[in-house]
């Protein structure tokens, strides 16, 4: 069975065709200036280093850092409609994977510490891991789609940090999670210094 195409079904099929594609190109950007991306935003790119304290990729990762993982811990404690606010305030919603950890912001300079032979340790070759030589106790919180905090818990562990240097400066840039409960490896350099 062959159709022509002057057939209707053809003329139909091509008329959606003409105006799927019309409607394709009103949806393109228009041009104009290029937005830079909120330097606090989770969807910022980060590359990391192959070793701690080599220089950043991204200046304001350290900013951001701070902003999204030192907080005032003895104002919120572990209620939960005090955290999803903050979340929201801070903007870490869209963070896909619905978790967060907060250190004290009383304690940055030791927090800061930790990228430094002092107060760290490498955690992995080949990256720019550092794992605290002591102990920290923070708050790890948990949120749904809707940015609604249903877990709020106390922990207390090594922490890992990549650290990367920025003005000269060697700071933290991004937590990992300590998800084995790891410790330092006394066999490993100290952060910061070289291998």
């Amino acid at each position: 069975m062959s159709t022509s195409l002057k057939s209707p079904k053809w003329s139909v099929l091509t008329i959606l065709i003409f105006h799927l594609c019309s409607a394709k190109l009103q949806l393109q950007p228009k041009p104009g200036p290029v937005s830079t991306p909120d330097p606090d935003s989770e969807l910022i790119p980060y590359k990391p280093n192959s070793a701690p304290c080599k220089p950043s990729s991204n200046s304001d990762m350290n900013k951001r850092f701070n902003k999204h993982h030192l907080a005032p811990l003895s104002s919120y404690g572990t209620d939960r409609k005090l955290w999803t606010k903050y979340i929201k305030r801070i903007k870490v919603c869209n963070n896909k994977r619905g978790i967060k950890s907060f250190l004290d912001k009383s304690e940055a300079k030791q927090v800061e510490n930790v990228c430094s032979p002092s107060g760290g340790k490498l955690f992995e070759k080949g990256k720019n891991l550092c794992i605290s030589n002591q102990a920290f106790s923070f708050i790890e919180v948990h949120w749904d789609n809707n940015c609604n905090v249903w877990d709020v818990s106390s922990v207390t562990q090594h922490i890992i940090l990549a650290c990367d240097k920025i003005k000269n400066k060697c700071l933290p840039v991004h937590f990992e999670k300590n998800s084995q409960n790891r410790l330092p490896n006394a066999n490993f350099p100290n952060c910061g210094s070289s291998e």
